[in-house]
C-alpha cells in the first residue's frame, strides 16, 4: 500500500463502496498461484494457502474504516474483478457488526447508479492504518543466520 489518496464513495449516507485492493491488497498476492482463489474465498473458508492471518488483518481495517473514515455507513462494499470471472464485479459485504461477510455478484446497472448518484471522498491512509495486521516486530537476534 502506498500513501496516494484512495477514492471511495458513500451512497445515501448508509454504504461505502471501497475498491477491495485498498482494504486487503495483500490478497491478491496471497492467491495468485492458485486459480481455484478468488479474494475472500480463503478467508470465506478459513484457509489461506499462504498460511497468512487474513482475517485478523481484514477486520483490523475494516473497523477502521467503519471507526474512523466513516461512522455513519451501516455497510461497508468492498468490490473487485477477479481473473475467474473478469466481467463481473463482486462485493465483500461487510456489516457494522462484524459479522460473517457475504460475497455477492453485483448488478452492474445497480453499481454504477449507486456510483453516479453517491459522494466521492479521497483520503491518504495513514500509517496506523496502512501497518495493520503487518509485522509483528523485529527479528529477534536468535532466530538470525549464525557464520
Amino acid at each position: 500500500m502506498n500513501k496516494e489518496p484512495i477514492s471511495y464513495f458513500i451512497f445515501q449516507d448508509k454504504t461505502l463502496f471501497i475498491p477491495f485492493r485498498y482494504i486487503y491488497p495483500e490478497c491478491f498476492f496471497h492467491i495468485k498461484d492458485y486459480s481455484n482463489l478468488f479474494p475472500m474465498k480463503c478467508f470465506l473458508e478459513d484457509a489461506c494457502p499462504q498460511g497468512a492471518n487474513c482475517g485478523e488483518v481484514l477486520v483490523r481495517r475494516i473497523h477502521y474504516l467503519f471507526d474512523v473514515i466513516s461512522p455513519d455507513v451501516e455497510l461497508i462494499i468492498a468490490y473487485f474483478k477477479y481473473r475467474d470471472k473478469p466481467k463481473s464485479i463482486r462485493g465483500a459485504i461487510f456489516n457494522r457488526d462484524l459479522s460473517t461477510p457475504n460475497v455477492s455478484i453485483l448488478n452492474p446497472n445497480a453499481f454504477r447508479k449507486f456510483m453516479r448518484e453517491g459522494i466521492t471522498y479521497q483520503w491518504v491512509p495513514t500509517d496506523e492504518y496502512l501497518f495493520m495486521g503487518g509485522s509483528k516486530g523485529l527479528i529477534k537476534l536468535n532466530n538470525t543466520l549464525e557464520y
